[in-house]
């Protein structure tokens, strides 16, 4: 089940691989996640040391938790496979390349995971391009 979508990823980057990674949640965050108050438009991945970590993600408070210690925007690991982090080691080392979270989905086991993508930048004539073409969909329609 679908929970946060990433709609800018589509429309900045061109899709490559994807990836289903764990994250590293508290538990409020767990529970703001499921209540649907998160957002992934300005979040990006990022290698340090080795591992991945989610970035600017927003994950609203959550009303009943501990008010003290909910940072919104802390960074979260992100949890995949030694073999998948080289993979997406080595194709981010090419220029223009990056790794992108796609969404946020609950598992039959309801476990919330993240849909990491790695992706290639677009140029602004390719989005221009895709603009162009719902436009004419859209007067296809009428």
């Amino acid at each position: 089940m679908l929970l946060t979508n990433n709609k800018k990823a589509h429309f900045n980057y061109f899709v490559k691989d994807k990836w289903e990674a764990g994250l590293s949640l508290e538990g409020w965050e767990v529970k703001s996640i499921k209540a649907g108050k998160s957002s992934l438009d300005e979040s990006f991945v990022q290698i340090v040391g080795g591992e991945l970590f989610l970035k600017n993600a927003h994950v609203a408070h959550y009303e009943n938790g501990d008010i003290r210690e909910q940072n919104e925007r802390r960074d979260r690991k992100l949890l995949l496979k030694k073999s998948e982090l080289a993979k997406i080691s080595k194709f981010v080392l090419i220029k223009g390349n990056a790794v992108v979270a796609l969404n946020f989905h609950l598992t039959k086991r309801g476990l919330i995971k993240c849909e990491v993508a790695t992706a290639v930048g677009k140029h602004t004539y390719d989005k221009k391009r895709v603009l162009k073409e719902r436009d004419l969909a859209r007067e296809a329609r009428r």
